[in-house]
């Protein structure tokens, strides 16, 4: 088992698995380049750094984490769970740790279908383990063509056997593996565009074209999960869109810490970079 997964592999991200492997702690970093790691992104205000960008920063600062032990997998994190631990979920892999960092950023995805704000609430949702006991036994539709919309639907089994995951027009980018559990457990996959969620108090449908899909709810997973899917999944208090910590970027649920721009933070790197230096020494000390 690990001493630390870290979810997000931006500067807070890699900053805190620098400070981990360095102190002797086993660390696993889950992240993709995100859009940070560009030629085309000027960064002139970091100290002592003068005129970069952020690939070049972001590499150096991917080398040295590496060079210090830290492990580092391009892949995303779709589900998290706790029982006496952390079992952090890929599409095709599971991890286990003693403490979980969250540094994803802050990059919830709408998919600005019309009547989805319209609905929020009302039978569109965005967190299965939150809000799935609501459709014991309905039928429900997942927007979504990755492995988060798949893991979703899922998550969504123990509440409910009537399921299908709505491309929304998009390439269906699922991993074999979770391509083989959701035929599995008869997860339907309908490769349609919606163009609005309809309905009266609460959703009754979507549209795609002249056709009309009845539904009882409808969850939205585009791309991947976020930090707000996370911290909801994990009981983890919000400051409306952005994790609540205390000044060691502890997070109300044990063992779980924030940084970054998922936490009340200015979007800077130095702020990044601080904050997961703060998150990193408190799990060192957490961990003695």
């Amino acid at each position: 088992m690990l001493d630390a997964v870290i979810l997000g592999a931006g500067p807070s991200g890699l900053a805190a698995a620098i400070y981990l492997a360095k102190a002797g702690r086993s660390v696993l970093v889950l992240g993709k380049k995100n859009k940070i790691w560009n030629t085309n992104v000027i960064i002139n205000n970091y100290f002592a750094t003068g005129v970069t960008n952020g690939a070049e920063i972001m590499e150096k600062g991917y080398n040295q984490a590496k060079s210090f032990g830290a492990e580092i997998v391009d892949d995303l994190a779709t589900n998290v769970e706790f029982t006496d631990r952390f079992i952090i979920h890929t599409g095709n892999n599971s991890f286990e740790s003693r403490m979980l960092l969250v540094a994803t950023g802050n990059t919830p995805k709408n998919s600005n279908i019309k009547g989805e704000e319209k609905f929020t609430g009302r039978g569109v949702s965005y967190c299965a383990t939150c809000d799935g006991f609501f459709f014991k036994n309905k039928k429900v539709l997942i927007i979504g063509s990755g492995d988060f919309a798949a893991r979703t639907a899922l998550q969504l089994l123990v509440f409910t056997k009537d399921l299908t995951i709505i491309t929304n027009g998009e390439e269906l980018k699922i991993s074999n593996d979770l391509v083989s559990k959701t035929k599995k457990a008869g997860i339907k996959v309908e490769d349609l565009k919606i163009d609005e969620i309809i309905g009266g108090d609460k959703v009754t449908g979507v549209k795609s074209g002249k056709r009309v899909i009845k539904t009882d709810g409808v969850f939205i997973a585009l791309g991947d999960a976020s930090s707000t899917d996370f911290a909801k999944s994990l009981g983890m208090a919000l400051t409306g869109n952005k994790i609540k910590v205390d000044s060691e970027m502890k997070t109300n649920v044990p063992k779980v810490w924030a940084a970054g721009d998922c936490t009340p933070n200015s979007y800077q790197i130095s702020t990044a970079v601080g904050s997961g230096v703060l998150a990193a020494t408190s799990m060192i000390k957490d961990s003695d």
